[in-house]
């Protein structure tokens, strides 16, 4: 694994994201514009910055991160390194802002070419290059605007993957699947779901393209994708270990590459892919079961490790048919032949309730179908069901024994009496809209509906919505809840609607934003790129006089709604103020859905205008440190030649040079120890105080720390009264000193004000300056 890959994966952990700047009165300061710093130089080992003076011994490979807040306007931008004596390129190890350029040149920047050079070493300087529309900085951060027509998507879709598929998975444009039952290799397919053509750079047939050798993918094979990072995670077993776990796949890069392995447990027998279940991304983890030694594994890609109390035991014996995981929104439920579960996906500690509930204690026998959600009769998930009984989320029996008692619904299948006979163990089920669907498991093309609020069968639904045959996973599509797509054992993968089983999705459009069409990722740790969000606006609607009513749906990059941002009106033309919709809560690549109820006309597409704020661009340059090729002692010599510059022209021509940074090269070990020295939060704000010089106004001010952490500063933030956290829009003078008034207080108040200092790795601790508000002066 390149140390690029293991940087932005422990970026998405370790980088803090900015707080919200709001704006709905009480104390606040006034924004204004700010100066632009000077671009960085950062240095990371294995995803930590590096402070200056570390030792790194000679072979250690480094990441150099070129960067900086961009001049306002349009104009051509270059970031740029020049690689030192003591560094050498190494082979494909560029990542450039999306959308940019990337040339190398093997004579100190003389000439420059678009193809890596066949020897990485004779790389002596790499630059990227772009055309952009910058905003104004303030708040040491740079205002984006952009405007986007979206297309309303295509109803229908038709994808032959040309292998035998089983589950699909989604991110951003892409719709994916994995080859089922493969001994030998991963085979990632990849269609765009707005046309479905195949995916740039993705071939599963092709070990050039996506497909992986040395690991096994199950009968139900699954994956999931990190939409934050943009990384995918296929359960399997790796070949020549015999171990269960994770490959991760970077989807960022086309063709897609592999970004490593991780056993998810340390068994060593689980030599067949027949031992393994379905796979699901729940809460932001990878859950699946193993039936050999009756494990559920589980993945969590910020650790990029097994999940703390992971993997979990389960009761229970027999062969994988009997073996499902099923996630209903932070719960995850596992099944064996003899014991249904739910965990808390963030601990794995068992839900609350009578959890687990073993069958034999309702009565039952083993059940080897998959469960399926239960919802209340306005669509409020309440309970999940198996074949033959239905649980609350308490673990309680609510089919036999309880008044009114649940209705299952695959009471209204063919199955009803003997499952075991439908293969049904081999398919996936959906519950989505209010509504169950069954689908018949390697059979024909039947799918049965089941209405919650009548506790039937769906009136008007075609129970045969495709001609495709013999499905096996149904899953609704994360942006579009009313829509259901499904892949089939001749490696098809199709939809249908909902409500009417029509083998297309045109009743109720959504219209999703994807985050690589109105913020492309800037940064290499595709996390870590936007700090706050400040407007959207649907500009028009497009199409022969439609007439619609709208609602706007955020979801984090994993599909998840943000609490309090679901079904949110929204009119033509009107501006919504996304300033208190947290970065911390959506991460930076959400998806914007907005649903039309559609009245009148027809609706083509729609213009949408989005404003946020982020960081500049970045180039990360993979280098391996050799200490033979230094200037200076053969064993201890300083890297001094490692330069990089951000060069504009935005009007006249201006290139800037990054700050020197000083790290030395260790060619022995005893002359010459390794010494990396981590970067840190920064220190406190120094000399933190406020006054009230008028009434019903204050001035805090404070000096800058004596220790920025080794990395820059990029802002400093207050809270009055334990508040929320907002920016401070002043910048430091020439002494250090920070000061910004406070308004709208109280007069006679007195205010708890507290600052601290914010830089890539955090926050500082906070420094306290108490404020009591002057009074009026009354004169008798």
């Amino acid at each position: 694994m390149s140390l690029r890959s293991t940087a932005v994966r422990l970026a998405a952990a370790s980088l803090a994201l900015a707080g919200v700047f709001v704006t709905t009165g009480g104390a606040q300061s006034a924004p204004v514009e700010a100066a632009i710093p000077p671009p960085s130089l950062t240095l990371l080992i294995d995803g930590q910055i590096i402070r200056d003076a570390s030792v790194i011994t000679t072979g250690t490979t480094l990441t150099a991160v070129v960067g900086g807040l961009l001049d306002p306007g349009v104009g051509q931008r270059e970031l740029r390194l020049d690689l030192d004596a003591a560094t050498v390129y190494e082979a494909g190890g560029v990542t450039a802002p999306e959308g940019w350029t990337i040339e190398w040149s093997t004579d100190d920047g003389a000439t420059w070419v678009t193809t890596e050079p066949a020897v990485a070493a004779d790389v002596t300087s790499v630059r990227s290059t772009a055309s952009v529309d910058a905003g104004p900085v303030t708040s040491s951060t740079q205002r984006y605007t952009k405007a986007l027509n979206a297309a309303v998507p295509a109803s229908s879709f038709s994808g032959s993957t040309g292998g035998d598929g089983w589950d699909v998975f989604f991110y951003d444009n892409y719709v994916l699947n994995i080859f089922h039952h493969n001994s030998s290799y991963i085979g990632l397919d990849c269609h765009l779901r707005s046309t479905g053509a195949r995916c740039d750079g993705f071939n599963p047939t092709d070990p050039t393209k996506s497909q992986f050798t040395g690991y096994q993918t199950a009968d139900r094979s699954g994956g999931w994708v990190d939409g934050n990072t943009g990384y995918a995670y296929a359960f399997t077993i790796q070949s020549a270990t015999s171990r269960p776990g994770t490959l991760c796949i970077d989807l960022n890069v086309a063709p897609p590459v592999s970004c490593g392995f991780t056993a998810l447990s340390a068994n060593t027998n689980v030599n067949s892919y027949g031992y393994l279940s379905n796979a699901e991304g729940v809460g932001g983890r990878l859950f699946g079961s193993e039936s050999l030694n009756r494990q559920l594994l589980c993945f969590d890609p910020v650790t990029n490790a097994a999940c703390t109390n992971s993997p979990v035991t389960l009761d229970g014996s027999g062969g994988t048919e009997s073996f499902h995981v099923y996630g209903l929104g932070s719960k995850v439920f596992a099944t064996t032949n003899t014991t249904l579960y739910c965990f808390n996906s963030a601990d794995l500690s068992n839900c609350a309730g009578a959890w687990p509930v073993s069958y034999t204690s309702l009565g039952l026998t083993g059940d080897s179908m998959p469960p399926v959600a239960h919802m209340d009769a306005v669509g409020v998930i309440d309970g999940v069901c198996m074949w033959n009984v239905c649980l609350d989320l308490a673990g309680a029996d609510q089919t036999s024994g309880a008044t009114p008692a649940w209705v299952n619904p695959h009471s209204i299948t063919p199955w009803a009496s003997s499952p075991n006979s439908w293969w049904g163990y081999y398919g996936k089920f959906e519950a989505t809209a209010g509504r169950a669907f069954l689908n018949e498991v390697l059979g024909g093309s039947s799918v049965y509906c089941f209405d919650y609020a009548t506790e039937a069968a769906c009136d008007g639904f075609d129970t045969t919505p495709t001609t495709d045959t013999a499905l096996y996973a149904l899953r609704a599509d994360p942006n579009n809840p009313t829509c259901i797509w499904y892949n089939s054992d001749p490696g098809r993968i199709g939809l249908f609607d909902a409500y009417t089983g029509a083998s297309e999705c045109t009743a109720n459009p959504v219209v999703t934003l994807q985050p690589s069409a109105f913020a492309p990722r800037f940064v290499c740790a595709t996390s870590g790129g936007i700090d706050r969000w400040v407007s959207l606006r649907l500009a028009s609607l497009n199409g022969i006089s439609p007439t619609a009513t709208q609602t706007l749906t955020v979801r984090t990059g994993n599909g998840d709604a943000v609490p309090g941002w679901t079904n949110v009106p929204i009119g033509v033309d009107q501006l919504v103020d996304l300033s208190s919709l947290s970065v911390e809560q959506t991460g930076a690549r959400p998806t914007f859905n907005v649903g039309f109820n559609l009245t009148a006309g027809t609706l083509d597409d729609v213009n949408f205008e989005i404003v946020y704020e982020g960081r500049g661009p970045e180039m990360c340059v993979d280098l391996t440190i050799d200490n033979t090729a230094a200037d200076g002692s053969p064993n201890c010599p300083a890297i001094i030649n490692l330069d990089a510059s951000l060069s504009e022209t935005v009007g006249a021509t201006v290139t800037s040079p990054t700050p020197f940074r000083n790290i030395v090269a260790s060619g022995d070990a005893i002359e010459c120890p390794e010494n990396v020295i981590p970067a840190t939060p920064p220190e406190p704000v120094r000399e933190a105080a406020a006054t009230s010089p008028t009434p019903g106004e204050g001035v805090v001010s404070f000096l800058v720390p004596l220790d920025d952490g080794g990395s820059p500063i990029r802002w400093y933030e207050y809270s009055v009264d334990g508040g929320p956290w907002l920016v401070v829009q002043s910048v430091a003078n020439e002494s250090g000193e920070v000061s910004f008034p406070l308004t709208g207080l109280v007069n006679g108040q007195s205010y708890a004000v507290a600052i601290r200092a914010r830089n890539l790795l955090g926050v500082s601790e906070s420094a306290s300056a108490p404020l009591t508000v002057s009074v009026p002066t009354t004169t008798t």
